[in-house]
């Protein structure tokens, strides 16, 4: 999948309009679902929710992280925007 650039940093956001949609919806599910836990249940929960897909599992820490440091404000911030 690629990755957006935010703020001159790649995205850990996956990119709604590359790769797999299944994927993507997938990864979004378990971010939301993370999001709800508490965060020091997350990496093991996370690690029985996506078995040996090392990838996936990485793409959503990516993301809790990005959510923990505020970036995910920004990244939705600019997606809310039209493309001009």
């Amino acid at each position: 999948m690629a990755r957006a650039r935010v703020a001159g940093k790649l995205s850990p956001w996956p990119d709604a309009q590359d790769g797999d949609p299944a994927r993507h919806a997938r990864i979004e599910q378990l971010f939301h679902a993370a999001t709800e836990l508490p965060p020091d249940t997350r990496t093991e929960w996370l690690q029985a929710q996506c078995g040996g897909d090392e990838a996936l599992r990485s793409r959503v820490e990516a993301m809790l992280a990005a959510d923990a440091e505020g970036t995910s404000s920004s990244i939705a911030a600019s997606r809310s925007r039209p493309v001009r």
